[in-house]
């Protein structure tokens, strides 16, 4: 159960609402697959290790989670590495839904950023531009965003 604002919230729903697919029943197969691979994770070694590692949680969900949207060009898949990581570290309790916000947030700016992200290179075509035009342009936004993300997350989070 995770607590929020003297409110309970299972993390399968935290899971579910994280997970979309085009119907309920794809919905809850993914959120099972999702758990299985929680359980997995925090039951092998590799838990323990990472749990040994010293990081803040901002570090953690802003600047691994803005690396892993980069060089994954996805937003689950970072969300999915981190999830596993954070609850380790620091506890399932401790993933409010501003941790998840932020984590979130920060995943999806480096998602956009990604050369690996497929609508950069369609857009990028379309728009008779390079590559090296767009990042000119989108890297003092990208950066500001996520410097504003890692003050808000070391105020409020920690």
């Amino acid at each position: 159960m995770v607590r929020f604002c003297h409110l309970k919230f299972d993390i399968n729903y935290i899971l579910l609402v994280l997970i979309s697919s085009s119907n309920i029943i794809s919905k809850q197969a993914n959120v099972n697959k999702f758990i299985l691979f929680l359980n997995i994770f925090t039951s092998s070694p590799a838990s323990k290790a990472i749990a040994k590692i010293v990081f803040s949680k901002t570090f953690l969900i802003v600047g691994i989670g803005a690396f892993l949207g980069v060089i994954t060009g996805r937003v689950q898949v970072p969300i999915s590495i981190l999830l596993p990581i954070y609850s380790t570290k620091f506890g399932a309790e401790s993933m409010t839904y501003f941790v998840f916000a932020v984590m979130f947030f920060a995943t999806f700016m480096g998602y956009m950023f990604s050369p690996l992200h497929p609508c950069l290179s369609v857009s990028v075509e379309y728009f008779n531009t390079d590559l090296k035009t767009f990042y000119s342009k989108a890297l003092k936004p990208v950066i500001i965003s996520l410097l504003v993300v890692a003050v808000i997350s070391i105020i409020f989070i920690g």
